[in-house]
Parts: structure tokens; C-alpha cells; sequence
């Protein structure tokens, strides 16, 4: 029945259009600040009710009134009504219609009128607007190809044909719901409007989808179903909140155009357990103030741009976490576009990768961040990190553990305009047929596990006119030597900085430094040019700390003195961590002599194997309170922390305990219970 009526409104729309025949106007009445205001010159044009003052308009005793786009309360000054009477009576526009545009609006539909729109109806359109549809005495029907509104603006009794919606309702599409489906709103006193709701595939139909047009909607997606739509939305107005899970082997949302998460409002898509979400382009967080979310996790989870693909765009906040070994593949990628936009996208564990088929953006003129880590791999043709100078953004890019890549087929540029950072560790790699690195950015490349930045496969060219840093932190063999930057010619003006080791200008190899043994509480002295490692244990902790170095030109001796943290201060700390935390390493340092404030060091704190870097939180005390500490270069593989400083006070490493120390814990709690227990008794 319901396919059978838009057939049957879309004949009707072709032949208003098309032929143009003669229209019934002797029941339409037009007052106050209506455009146009006669009623035979509607046709072929757009029609405003209330455009900047008071107007109203009555269709009734079986008139017919056609528009291409109608507007009820066009400018934020204007009050529009507008009313459909009458068995009959009818409205009809060719494409869209907004029930407040930018003022406040209102449509009666009463006596079975019938109101015909071709594309899209909108009520409250813009922020600040105000729009409601009434249906009053003998109900009537408003047939759209799509509808935009909460169940709060639909008043009275009547119907509403649809093959698209954005609305606060919770939609489901599963086993039990069709993608053909009835809803019923009568949460209002005297409401009882239905919603018929036709998601059936249709190729000649505009329908689109989504959840939150002015307060909280969800949209879920499961069993295998497949929905099919034109363009989706999550979160479209401002204080808009939208949900979108679509999670299951063979359940899909096809979009034929684009998909926003978070357009104005705070957005969130979730992609699981081998589900698929397909589209052209995409925008996570789009417009200034929205917030967007998506995570795709799970093996056989895929989300598919054919276009591009922004995480934060106009003033946004976006995030995009591809976990579990899902896939997301588009064009061109950016992060951060535009001016005060951040974003950041994680793609973490075997398996997992995002496929970039042009250039990856990290950074336009917001502050952005790419981790790449546990295995993870991430590719493009050319790679940019920070490409456009605008304003004080942090551009970081991080690629950490063994089997985590970023593979580019052309070239990479570290700070193409603006400052960028890379972060090499653990055992990843990064590999392009060449690689510049701007004034004042930052390569950074730890070598104990053998990370590695090849450049056309070990022929290629590196031009430096930043800083290279490579690190050697406490878990790396004294005496070896590394070729972290696999290059033939090596060009530029910046500097190759070794950290915990030496520096061979000719060959560009890095030879790790002997490292010197201390004790909590004691002196440990070096001389800075003969060796740049120590590693200071606490025997009754069991915590071990390393700390390594820049090698000095000529003898210079450095004086560093660890202490265990305790007492109030280590109170202190354990009262901040998130609960099931716990403190695995928490150091104060005092260092004089050959070091001076602002230069690279590198620490490693010994936490054992089993841990993870994503498991860490980092803390920094600055003399008189801990707050959490951003290492972007924080590795984690071994038995050690590692990450750099650039001044000495007090440092600390929390994670979850390790499953063989958690169930000591949680024996201990378990005995002391029982103790109280028996005490008790």
C-alpha cells in the first residue's frame, strides 16, 4: 500500500511539472506577508509564508496549490502558517520543503488533506528556528521522500508516507523490523501520528537516513539486513546527539552518496563483528562546534569511501578508531582540515588497516594525530604531515610495534608547510621513495627493536632540514649498531641527533652506548662523552629505571640521582588513577653537571613483559602535583617503557596489572576478607 501511494505521488509530481494543467485556486486564501501573493503565479516557482514578517495561507475546498520549494517562516523575523483543508485540497512540492526556515513555521493539515513533497521536508530548519506540523479535526497525509523532525514537532492525528528519515526515535532494522516499517508517535497528549517508513531499495528514490535531527536518535542496523539509502546523516542540527550501530556478519548500510557523523551536532557510528558500511564520501565531525566518532572493530568489519575521507573538517572534533582487524579504505584522507578542527585516528592490532588509494593529510590547519601501532597498517600514495602553516597545531604521527607500517607509494613529507612530528618505534616501519623533513620538525626513530624508515627500498633520498632524533632507551644492546634510516643520499641542512648513543655522520649508523648501574637514592655519574646510558634499580620495589642521553663533544660529567616515590606523594598519585590502576614505576630525578634543561633524554622504566602501550597512562609531577603526561613517543615492547623528556622532576607509569600480578591482588583482597570475616566472628 504504501509503495503504491509514492508511485502514485510521483506520477502526480511528473505531471504537475511536466504539462502544467490547470489548478482549482478559488479556496485559497492569502494574507499578510505571502510570496507570491497570487496564487496562480505559485507554479514553477519557490513559496514563502512568512518570508520576513506574519503571513498566512489557507488551501481548502479541494484546491490545488503547486510550488517547486515551499517555505513556512522563511527569515528569523517571519512567522508563516500554512493550512491543508479539506478532502481534496492539496499541496505540492516539487523538491523541498521547510516548516521554519530560519523563523518559526507551521502547517495544518486537517479535514484528510494532503500535502506532497518530491524531495525533502525539514521542520526547523536552521538553528534558532522554530516549526511544527499539526494535523487537526479529520487527520490528512503528508507524503516525502524524505522527513526531518522529532516526534515532538508532529502533533494531532494523522499519517505520514516517507522512504527517508532523520528524527530522535531509536530505529531499528534486524529480524524482527523490516526495512518496510510502521511507527507510531502518541507519547503526547492527543497525538497519534503514523509514520509508514519505506527503505526498500529503489534507485529512482531520494531517501535518506540517520539518527538526531534536534535531540538524541539512534540507528541500528543487525541480523544480516541490508538497508540501502541516498545520503546519511548522524547528529545533522546543533544539540543534536546521534547513534548508528551496524554490527554483524552481512549487516549493511549502503549509501549511494555521503555519510556525515556528527554534522552539527555529536555524532557516533559504530562498525562491528564483520558488518559493512559503504558510501562516497565522508566527513567525521563536520561543521564547527559537531563532534563525530566511528569505530570500526572486528575481523570482517568494513567501512568503504569511494571518495574522501576528513576526520575533523570546518572547526570539528573527529575520531575514527579501526581496531580487531577491520578495514576502512578511501581516497584521499585528511585530519584536521581546517582551522580549529583536531582529529585523531587510531589504528591498532594485527589485521587492522586503513587504505589511503591517493595522499593521507595529517594535519591541514587543526591539531591532529595518527597512531599506527600493535601491527597495524596504514598506506597512501603521498603522505603529509602538517600541510598547511596555520596557527599553533600539534601534527603527530605515531608508528609503534612490530608489523605496524605506513607504507606510501610516493613520497612523505614531514612538515610540508606547517611543523610535523614522526614517531618511529618498537620494531614499525615507514617507507616512501622519498622523505623531506621541514625546519623545526621532528623524525624521531627508537632503535632497540629495529625500527626502520626506508626510502625507496634503501636507494632513495632523505632530505633533513629539521631534526632526525635516534634513540637507543635502556632494553638496547650496548655495542650494537643500527641503520635506522635505510637511504643512499642523505641531504638538507638539519641534524641526525643520537639519544643513548653515537652518531655516525659518514655511514648514518647509530652505535648504542655501555650503560651505567646505580641505586635508587645514590649518585650516578657519567661522563657524557664517553657514555650515554645509565639504569638505576630500587632492590626493595623492584623498580628499575633508565635514562639515556646526547653525547657530548668533549669530556663532560653528568651527575643524575633517582628516588622511589613514596609516602604522600605516591598517595597522591595511586588518588588519580582510573580504578583497577596501578603504579608500576614512579621516579623523582635530580641531575646537575652536563645537562641542560630543554635537551632530549629518553626514559625507560621497567615494567616486565605483558604489557601493552595502549595499557600506560604517563605521569609527570613539576614539584608540586602530578597531571597526566602526553609522550607521543611512547613505546612499550619488552619489558620497557620508554619515551622522551626534555626536563627532570618527578616521572610515573600506571597500567593495569599484569594478569600473574592482578591475581595476586585479588588473592590478597580475597584473604584479607576472609581475615575480617573470622574477626567479626
Amino acid at each position: 500500500m504504501e509503495r503504491s501511494r509514492l508511485r502514485q505521488f510521483a506520477i502526480l509530481a511528473a505531471v504537475c511539472l511536466a504539462v502544467q494543467p490547470p489548478t482549482a485556486h478559488a479556496a485559497i486564501v492569502i494574507s499578510g506577508d505571502v510570496e507570491p501573493g497570487d496564487a496562480n503565479s505559485w507554479s514553477n516557482r519557490a513559496g514563502y509564508v512568512g518570508k520576513t514578517a506574519e503571513g498566512e495561507l489557507d488551501v481548502n475546498g479541494g484546491s490545488d496549490l503547486v510550488s517547486i520549494t515551499g517555505h513556512i517562516g522563511y527569515e528569523d523575523t517571519a512567522t508563516g502558517v500554512m493550512t491543508v483543508d479539506g478532502a481534496g485540497s492539496t499541496w505540492t512540492n516539487s523538491l523541498d520543503l521547510y516548516v521554519g526556515h530560519k523563523g518559526s513555521g507551521t502547517l495544518n493539515i486537517s479535514g484528510d488533506g494532503t500535502v506532497l513533497v518530491g524531495r525533502s521536508t525539514y521542520v526547523a530548519y536552521q538553528t534558532g528556528s522554530t516549526g511544527s506540523i499539526h494535523f487537526g479535526p479529520g487527520g490528512g497525509t503528508l507524503t516525502t521522500e524524505s522527513l526531518f523532525a522529532s516526534p515532538t514537532q508532529l502533533t494531532g492525528i494523522g499519517t505520514i508516507e516517507t522512504r527517508g528519515l532523520i528524527s530522535d526515535v531509536d530505529l531499528v532494522f534486524d529480524s524482527a523490523a523490516d526495512i518496510t516499517q510502521t511507527l507510531v508517535l502518541d507519547s503526547q497528549p492527543d497525538q497519534n501520528v503514523t509514520i509508514h517508513l519505506d527503505m526498500a531499495d529503489n534507485p529512482d528514490s531520494i531517501n535518506l537516513l540517520g539518527a538526531g535531527w534536534k535531540g538524541r536518535g539512534s540507528l541500528a542496523i543487525r541480523d544480516g539486513v541490508t538497508v540501502d539509502s541516498y545520503s546519511g546523516y548522524i547528529a545533522y542540527s546543533s544539540g543534536s546527539t546521534g547513534v548508528a550501530t551496524v554490527d554483524g556478519a552481512d549487516s549493511t548500510w549502503t549509501n549511494g552518496k555521503n555519510l556525515h557523523v556528527g554534522r552539527f551536532g555529536n555524532g557516533t557510528l559504530h562498525i562491528t563483528d564483520g558488518a559493512a558500511v559503504s558510501n562516497s564520501s565522508t566527513s567525521i565531525g563536520l561543521y564547527p562546534g559537531s563532534t563525530g566518532v566511528v569505530t570500526v572493530d572486528g575481523a570482517g568489519s568494513t567501512w568503504a569511501n569511494d571518495g574522501y575521507l576528513y576526520v575533523g573538517r570546518f572547526g570539528s572534533n573527529g575520531t575514527l578508531n579501526i581496531t580487531g582487524g577491520a578495514a576502512v579504505s578511501n581516497s584521499d584522507g585528511y585530519i584536521a582540515a581546517k582551522s580549529g578542527s583536531t582529529g585523531m585516528v587510531t589504528v591498532d592490532g594485527a589485521g587492522s588497516t586503513w587504505t589511503n588509494g591517493e595522499d593521507l593529510y595529517v594535519g591541514g590547519s587543526g591539531s591532529a594525530t595518527l597512531n599506527i601501532t600493535a601491527g597495524a597498517v596504514v598506506s597512501s600514495q603521498n603522505g603529509y604531515i602538517n600541510y598547511v602553516a596555520s596557527g599553533p597545531t600539534v601534527v603527530v604521527v605515531t608508528v609503534d610495534g612490530a608489523g605496524s607500517m605506513w607504507t606510501n607509494s610516493g613520497e612523505l613529507r614531514v612538515g610540508r608547510s606547517g611543523n610535523g612530528t614522526l614517531n618511529i618505534s618498537g620494531g614499525a616501519a615507514v617507507s616512501a621513495t622519498g622523505v623531506s623533513i621541514r625546519d623545526e620538525s621532528l623524525l624521531a626513530i627508537e632503535v632497540g627493536n629495529g625500527s626502520l624508515l626506508q626510502i625507496d627500498g634503501g636507494s632513495g633520498m632523505i632530505a633533513n632540514d629539521g631534526i632526525a632524533r635516534i634513540s637507543a632507551g635502556a632494553g638496547a644492546t650496548a655495542g650494537n649498531v643500527y641503520e635506522p634510516i635505510g637511504a643512499t643520499t642523505f641531504s638538507g641542512n638539519g641534524v641526525y641527533q643520537a639519544v643513548g648513543g653515537t652518531w655516525d655522520e659518514t655511514e648514518h649508523l647509530l652505535t648504542v652506548s655501555d650503560i651505567v648501574s646505580g641505586t635508587a637514592g645514590s649518585t650516578v655519574t657519567i661522563d657524557r662523552s664517553q657514555m650515554q646510558r645509565m639504569l638505576i634499580d630500587d632492590p626493595q620495589t623492584g623498580w628499575s629505571v633508565g635514562a639515556s642521553f646526547v653525547p657530548a663533544d668533549a669530556a663532560i660529567e653528568l651527575n643524575v640521582t633517582a628516588t622511589v616515590v613514596s609516602g604522600s606523594m605516591l598517595g597522591e598519585l595511586e588518588s588519580l588513577l582510573e580504578a583497577g590502576h596501578a603504579v608500576h614505576g614512579a621516579w623523582t630525578f635530580e641531575v646537575t653537571g652536563g645537562y641542560t634543561a630543554g635537551d632530549p633524554a629518553y626514559l625507560s622504566f621497567d615494567l616486565g613483559p605483558g604489557f601493552d602501550r595502549s595499557d600506560l597512562n604517563l605521569w609527570h609531577y613539576d614539584g608540586s602535583q602530578w597531571a597526566e603526561f602526553d609522550a607521543a613517543d611512547l613505546t612499550c615492547n619488552g619489558n620497557y617503557a620508554s619515551f622522551t623528556v626534555t626536563g627532570f622532576s618527578g616521572y610515573a607509569v600506571s597500567a593495569v596489572p599484569e594478569p600473574g600480578t592482578l591475581v595476586m591482588l585479588l588473592g590478597g583482597v580475597v584473604a584479607v576478607a576472609l581475615i575480617g570475616r573470622r574477626r567479626r566472628r
